[in-house]
């Protein structure tokens, strides 16, 4: 990446970043909560693990996941621009993870 690039990440209010998908659309990055108990191959195998939504986190945290999500949609948006968009979705769907 160009030091000087930048790349825009739209903010849908509390709803948080939005995320850049296969089909070229844009929709808000919303949080998961889980209120489940982890098992399995888990560092912390039994525990409570909850994820926090947008309006919930701090200044830094959202730094961190406007960068991570700005890095996936440059990402994305490169496979689009590249026509590799379809190439993707159909080895997603080959794969039933789409």
């Amino acid at each position: 990446m160009v030091k000087d690039e930048v790349e825009v990440v739209n903010i849908f209010g509390w709803e948080g970043p939005g995320v850049l998908y296969l089909d070229g659309t844009e929709r808000p990055y919303i949080t998961q909560r889980t209120n489940r108990m982890n098992t399995g191959n888990v560092p912390y195998n039994g525990a409570l693990m909850e994820s926090k939504n947008w309006f919930e986190m701090m200044a830094t945290e959202k730094e961190i996941l406007i960068s991570q999500i700005a890095r996936k949609n440059k990402g994305m948006r490169e496979r689009i621009e590249a026509g590799n968009a379809d190439k993707l979705r159909t080895f997603l769907k080959a794969g039933r993870l789409c």
